[in-house]
């Protein structure tokens, strides 16, 4: 009969990416199909089905291209989709989510759907699994930059409440306060690159250790404060902590190891997720160890700190052989316990190399005050 043919119906599978907590992890691409009462995402060989009855659905990414899908209990799972055809799945309009989708489908109604179909199939070919973890370090210093400072300073002070449960604080101790004062005073005024407010705490310990973390709360150990043999010592080890701050490299640990779904989405504009998850990461921040490239732009930029300072930046490498000589004196075997800072700040050959090939190139050697000078004023 003319104009019989077969009866039109809905697209049951669409284009999609998935950050799965059954996967592992990691961004994936795959398909995503609609059923009677659940959704699917496949991803090679690998299935994952959540009940629709358990399914959260909203826009996100830039102006709101993209459809977001996450399951109650699981926030750091999300499965998203370009293809804003899923919106007319009937599925989906007249079943558990017909409230949540219809909301959706007034968002959308301006928006070109088949602008938006070539948008998600292009961003699965951009964002693939391996180009966006080979992005992680560019794209976490761009999400950095974006945390309100008050959320960073919030972080840092829930750190200190942990720290100090934890250890013990020296407050009166009349030497080492001083012998921070002398650092400080001369030190802070250089870093004219950051409004943060630095606050500087002594831990009783005699591992020769220090840590900053996010809002500039920095922490020096006692058996450090022992062991360095002049205040320049101390000078490139506090500008070096001082440089993981004003880099955000706490900050930007924690956002690459958050959850590669967790990555996308604030990438695409909805960084709810990202900063819940960075909220819990207190003990993840006291254990991180810094990639060799986090500790490279530290001491770079530390150096940089220093001569600003009219501070003698050779002390960074003093300090280093100062742990190199204080490690020999112990066992093998007790190293690693009495000298963690070796482990995430490691005193490489290469490393020292490299610090004093820059004082070699450094034009003005003679212009610098010794910091013992300026103990003589003011304490």
């Amino acid at each position: 009969m003319a104009g019989s043919g077969p009866v039109p119906r809905f697209r049951d599978t669409f284009p999609a990416l998935a950050s799965l907590a059954e996967f592992g992890g990691g961004m994936q691409p795959g398909h995503l199909s609609v059923h009677s009462h659940a959704i699917r995402f496949e991803s090679k060989g690998r299935t994952v089905e959540w009940p629709l009855a358990e399914v959260q659905v909203q826009l996100g990414g830039h102006d709101g291209r993209q459809i977001f899908l996450s399951r109650v209990g699981q926030p750091q799972s999300c499965i998203s989709t370009g293809d804003f055809s899923l919106l007319e799945h009937e599925v989906l309009r007249f079943g558990p989510l017909q409230e949540q989708v219809a909301r959706l489908r007034q968002q959308s109604k301006a928006l070109p759907i088949g602008w938006l179909v070539c948008g998600g199939l292009f961003l699965v070919l951009v964002l693939g699994g391996v180009g966006l973890f080979l992005q992680k370090g560019r794209l976490s210093r761009s999400l950095a930059a974006q945390v309100p400072p008050a959320w960073e300073t919030q972080l840092g002070e829930s750190i200190y409440a942990q720290v100090s449960q934890t250890s013990t604080l020296l407050t009166n101790h009349v030497a080492f306060n001083n012998q921070l004062r002398v650092v400080t005073n001369a030190l802070l005024p250089a870093i004219r690159d950051s409004a943060i407010l630095f606050q500087f705490h002594i831990v009783e310990d005699t591992n020769l250790n220090a840590f900053a973390v996010p809002g500039g709360q920095v922490f020096i150990n006692t058996g450090l404060l022992q062991a360095v043999k002049r205040p320049e010592e101390l000078a490139g080890v506090l500008a070096h902590e001082v440089a993981h701050v004003t880099r955000r490299h706490g900050l930007r640990k924690v956002i690459e190891n958050a959850g590669m779904g967790l990555l996308i989405r604030a990438l695409l504009g909805d960084a709810e997720g990202l900063l819940a998850a960075a909220g819990n990461t207190s003990q993840f921040l006291l254990n991180q160890s810094f990639s060799r490239d986090f500790e490279r732009e530290a001491d770079e930029v530390g150096w940089d700190y220093l001569v600003s300072a009219g501070i003698d930046p050779r002390g960074m490498i003093d300090f280093f052989e100062t742990m190199k000589r204080e490690q020999e004196k112990s066992t093998t075997g007790r190293a690693a316990n009495l000298f963690p800072i070796l482990s995430t700040h490691p005193a490489t050959d290469e490393r020292m190399e490299r610090l004093q090939s820059r004082w070699n190139t450094t034009p003005n050697k003679g212009g610098f005050r010794p910091l013992l000078s300026i103990s003589n004023r003011g304490l």
